[in-house]
């Protein structure tokens, strides 16, 4: 079967187009990075569930979440918190031990998260090139920023990876054309897998493929949650036995 190297949605096409042009500082005046990569409109909902998993300790919590950009909040840095201790809870520590490779990193706000949290393996990020140059500049100040490795599509990334660590993909592969989506479903073979998503995409069904995924990997334990405060939006975690 052949597949393509990053075919890309006509919507992410012209939002990446947009964002590519912004300056770092400015990020806010653009209407399809706020519309896209920012949120922080369940801030109260995903604070409550880090306060409790995290013994109420706020100091912790703003140490990881503190934005640097002018304008904007830290609203974004809580929602990739909330995220990745959901991830956590489910599959433990192990896979801080092992390689990450995102599938589509945004501005690159989930990777500094878990840089924060003392992450020192290799990060890879699979991304559109409109999108890389802006993520370089926001996650210039990590520490081991060297750790970080960009790729184009899968075919640049298998060149030098092998498919174990964890992948992450949230909301980016299920706004995926079909012919990549294929590839990640049938020939990809990570240890973890963290998806998120939402009931569709507009033409693509996402309940569908993912509940193909969970066929296709049953070597894996898989758990799938309701994004309790959006509506139609969901997690999907694989692990190993």
């Amino acid at each position: 079967m052949q597949y393509d190297a990053y075919n890309t949605h006509k919507i992410w096409e012209y939002c990446s187009n947009s964002i590519k042009n912004c300056n770092i500082n400015n990020l806010y005046q653009n209407k399809e990075f706020m519309g896209t990569m920012f949120c922080e409109s369940f801030v109260e909902h995903e604070l409550k569930y880090l306060l409790k998993n995290y013994e109420n300790n706020t100091d912790y919590i703003n140490s990881i979440t503190k934005e640097t950009l002018p304008n904007l909040s830290n609203g974004n840095l809580i929602h990739q918190f909330y995220h990745i201790t959901n991830f956590y809870n489910y599959v433990g520590y192990k896979f801080f031990n092992e390689p990450i490779t995102e599938f589509g990193a945004g501005y690159g706000g989930l990777c500094k998260v878990i840089h924060k949290l003392e992450f020192k393996n290799r990060y890879n990020i699979i991304e559109l090139p409109n999108l890389k140059g802006l993520q370089q500049q926001y996650l210039q100040d990590i520490k081991n920023e060297k750790n970080i490795n960009w790729y184009s599509n899968h075919n640049e990334f298998n060149q030098e990876n092998k498919h174990y660590g964890t992948f992450i993909a949230l909301w980016s592969l299920s706004e995926t054309p079909q012919k990549t989506r294929d590839y990640y479903l049938y020939e990809s073979n990570f240890d973890q897998y963290f998806f998120a998503y939402g009931d569709e995409f507009y033409d693509m069904k996402n309940l569908e493929y993912f509940n193909r995924f969970i066929e296709i990997k049953s070597s894996l334990i898989w758990q799938k949650i309701t994004i309790p405060f959006m509506s139609g939006q969901y997690y999907l975690m694989g692990k190993k036995c």
